[in-house]
């Protein structure tokens, strides 16, 4: 689980700071360390939009 992608979810949704991004979605790996073919098969953890989370994954729960 990216811990890093966490604690900047978790700072903005605290700090009320969610529409600087509008949509902030939590991968389960950094995209900027994955090969281009296995982007799109990662997980995502966590989607936040208008500040409401839309999706959460169950390992979140």
């Amino acid at each position: 689980m990216p811990r890093r992608s966490l604690d900047l979810a978790a700072s903005l949704l605290a700090a009320g700071e969610e529409q600087l991004a509008g949509r902030i979605t939590v991968l389960t790996a950094d995209p900027l360390t994955v090969p281009t073919v296995g982007f799109a098969d990662l997980p995502v953890l966590l989607t936040v939009v208008d500040g409401r989370p839309t999706h959460r994954a169950d390992a979140l729960s």
